[in-house]
């Protein structure tokens, strides 16, 4: 992504995040959502970014990876402000989920 072409970085984490679904890779699987997340906000598409982060926090939750966890709640908390969804940004703030 330091070159720009999000949307080639996309296809690339879709590609990765497919691969570790299949062999069952949880931290890979981790990571791939993570970096779609960046990708889709580097893009302005904060509802997709949110969606992938979601699915990061609660994977990291299961797989019990407190700094990945750290790291979803606050990139989620950064997406919902620019969204300018405070209520939503200050729950993740305090590190819970709004749907949960």
């Amino acid at each position: 992504m330091a070159l720009g072409d999000y949307p080639k970085a996309i296809k690339y984490y879709e590609d990765r995040l497919e691969l570790a679904r299949e062999i069952q890779d949880k931290r890979s699987e981790e990571q791939s959502l993570g970096s779609l997340g960046v990708a889709c906000e580097a893009l302005g598409d904060y509802n997709k970014a949110i969606t992938y982060y979601e699915q990061r926090l609660l994977l990291a939750r299961n797989i019990k990876d407190r700094r990945s966890e750290e790291e979803a709640l606050d990139r989620l908390k950064v997406a919902c402000y620019a969204l300018g969804d405070y209520a939503k940004a200050m729950q993740y703030q305090q590190g819970t989920s709004p749907n949960s």
